[in-house]
């Protein structure tokens, strides 16, 4: 990660953290029975995650913790806003396949 530059996109060791605990902890985690659908990480997953993220600094605008629940409801449009903007950015730089390696880069170091 390099700020100053603005490199590292997507490159939080929470996005990883998320990936490990939720998908692939154990041999029976969905990530690992299922693996053919989680490698790549795909488009939702990583949608579901960024709203997860959303959902903490929810929790955390104050400066203390607030419970908020993480409902359908509440998040949907957030969840389709992080969707959409998943899909328009992979169109956007389609020529590097920057998403894809992503995607892939996800899988590997989650896995």
């Amino acid at each position: 990660q390099d700020h100053e530059a603005r490199k590292g996109l997507f490159e939080n060791p929470c996005l990883i953290h998320i990936l490990q605990t939720q998908w692939f902890a154990d041999p029976h985690d969905e990530g690992v029975a299922f693996h053919l659908y989680f490698n790549p990480v795909p488009l939702p997953t990583m949608a579901l995650v960024f709203t997860a993220i959303e959902n903490c600094i929810d929790e955390w605008k104050d400066g203390q913790l607030k419970a908020v629940d993480f409902t359908e409801k509440a998040y949907r449009d957030k969840y389709l806003a992080h969707l959409a903007n998943l899909k328009r950015w992979r169109e956007h730089t389609q020529g590097k396949n920057l998403l894809a390696r992503m995607q892939q880069r996800l899988h590997d170091e989650a896995r």
